[in-house]
């Protein structure tokens, strides 16, 4: 689990998902470790898993990954948002992502 302690030395992927900029992990991180201004979901995978399949506030089972954005996604009455569109881009650090997405 990605804490307080180490967020800034873990390495994530930056991806675009539903045309909103990411930070992503397939890590679990503490809701405590998110600096402010900043939003936590969980990433459900597909039954398959073969693909991303929606953004929670939390998952449990067919945990994906996690992912860090400046967006908040209002989450639809089931309490997820469909997952439409995906891509991974470069490894980066939080600090490094912050900078190009401020």
């Amino acid at each position: 689990m990605i804490t307080k302690e180490n967020i800034g030395n873990e390495t994530f992927e930056s991806m675009t998902i539903n045309d909103t900029p990411a930070l992503f992990t397939d890590m679990r991180i503490d809701r405590n470790a998110v600096p402010e201004g900043l939003y936590a979901y969980d990433i459900r995978e597909s039954d398959d898993g073969d693909r991303l399949a929606t953004i929670e506030p939390t998952v449990m089972v067919n945990h994906g990954g996690t992912i860090l954005t400046r967006k908040e996604f209002i989450t639809e009455k089931d309490g997820y948002v469909q997952i439409d569109e995906y891509g991974f881009e470069d490894s980066m650090t939080l600090e490094e992502w912050l900078e190009e997405n401020n």
